[in-house]
């Protein structure tokens, strides 16, 4: 089985461990690094599409604002 070393005592663990054998600390997982990174996305592309939609409502207003003007 393959191994990495321990990130608080940098002592060689399993790749799958939990917790390390020589410290007893708990290991990070490389599953939730994922996770917070498909987090980060999805916030910026939801804020990207509120303030683009927000930009075309305002900008239509505009328009519309004009001719109410003109008449």
């Amino acid at each position: 089985m393959s191994s990495r070393p321990c990130p608080f005592c940098g002592e060689k663990i399993k790749k799958a461990a939990i917790f390390c054998r020589f410290c007893r600390h708990e290991l990070p997982s490389a599953a939730s690094g994922k996770k917070n990174h498909l987090g980060l996305i999805s916030a910026l592309t939801a804020t990207a599409i509120i303030v683009s939609g927000s930009a075309f409502l305002i900008s239509e207003f505009l328009k519309e604002r004009r001719h109410w003007i003109d008449e």
